[in-house]
């Protein structure tokens, strides 16, 4: 590409006029009040898109980026679209925004401040926040369009965050940059997931909590492993509690709180949790996880007992499912005696 003859900030200074005429030209079109300003806005955005490459100047994707906000908001209004249509737009429009910043590895760029990918990503990255928001806000508030168990706009936004998350990630050099945007793009991915599963089942508390808490325990391991990355330690034992009293406590209150016919299946699951804690503790060497859990077992197994006291006709369900949860401790006890090797705290 042949250079230009003018450094960049005074071929800026010099063409500004224009540039400001060109942008009160777009915001007068944009108040029209036909649908002539649908097209007029379209139009303004690929010339400043245009400018935008002519200038290889990163920045400026903010005009065209907002000028396509404004006409997505236009759209409900003026063609009567839905709002989970536009939603869905938006998303498109924030993949396109952040897979705009490899047209820099094809044209050099000249960014006045901030190095050339950042802007795409910040517009992508933030345009899809503000998105998963707006459903969040929306579903939470009861709407119409995104508040129906049949919408699943905000699952799908959550999800198309979480993968761009994951692309963000791929493109890290550095290590601690990677590595926590990819655990902070898991931890979306199993959001949407819950959020779907929500939508779909609404099952209890202690069902929801399922996903995420398990995520979190299978995570933080991998955090106390982590001696390279700079407070992944500390990190992890935050998450290693958190998720620990995700999984057991919302399911042991349950078996308290539920009605009769419901407290005996919040029982077995208190029982497979506290069994499944232990176990996995064992598999990653894990002493909170192993005494959590064993202590849990325990718990649950006296909670078991008190009710079969009221209860004699359960009794052949529950009997012998202590007598497994007895000898899954034992060998797992057993186990921890033979390989008598460090565990993580």
């Amino acid at each position: 590409m042949r250079e230009h003859p003018l450094p960049l900030l005074n071929r800026l200074l010099w063409n500004w006029p224009w540039y400001l005429l060109a942008a009160l030209a777009a915001i007068l079109v944009g108040l029209l009040p036909d649908l002539w300003r649908l097209a007029g806005l379209i139009i303004f955005a690929l010339l400043a898109t245009l400018v935008m490459l002519r200038e290889r100047l990163p920045e400026a994707l903010l005009l065209p980026a907002a000028l396509l906000a404004w006409l997505l908001s236009l759209l409900p209004q003026m063609l009567g679209w839905t709002s989970e249509t536009v939603l869905l737009l938006a998303c498109l429009v924030c993949v396109l925004l952040f897979i705009s910043q490899f047209i820099w590895h094809i044209i050099r760029p000249e960014p006045l401040w901030l190095p050339p990918a950042w802007p795409a990503q910040l517009l992508g990255l933030g345009g899809q926040v503000t998105i998963v928001a707006l459903c969040a806000a929306t579903t939470l508030n009861g709407g119409p369009d995104l508040g129906s168990l049949r919408s699943q706009i905000g699952p799908l936004a959550l999800t198309i965050l979480g993968l761009l998350l994951v692309w963000q990630a791929l493109l890290q050099t550095r290590r601690a940059p990677r590595r926590w945007t990819g655990y902070s793009a898991g931890l979306l991915l199993v959001l949407a997931l819950t959020w779907e599963i929500q939508r779909w089942w609404q099952p209890t508390f202690d069902l929801l909590c399922l996903p995420l808490a398990s995520y979190l325990v299978v995570l933080s391991p991998f955090l106390l492993r982590d001696r390279l990355t700079t407070g992944s330690q500390q990190v992890g034992r935050l998450v290693m509690v958190l998720g620990a009293c995700l999984f057991l406590v919302p399911s042991f209150m349950a078996s308290i709180l539920n009605q009769e016919g419901e407290q005996l299946v919040a029982l077995f699951l208190v029982l497979a949790e506290s069994l499944s804690l232990f176990l996995f503790g064992i598999a990653v060497r894990v002493r909170f996880f192993i005494l959590g859990g064993a202590a849990l077992v325990v718990g649950g197994a006296i909670r078991a007992v008190m009710y079969t006291f009221g209860h004699n006709a359960q009794a052949l369900l529950i009997w012998p499912a202590l007598g497994l949860a007895g000898l899954a401790l034992l060998g797992g006890a057993v186990f921890l005696t033979l390989r008598r090797s460090p565990l993580q705290s």
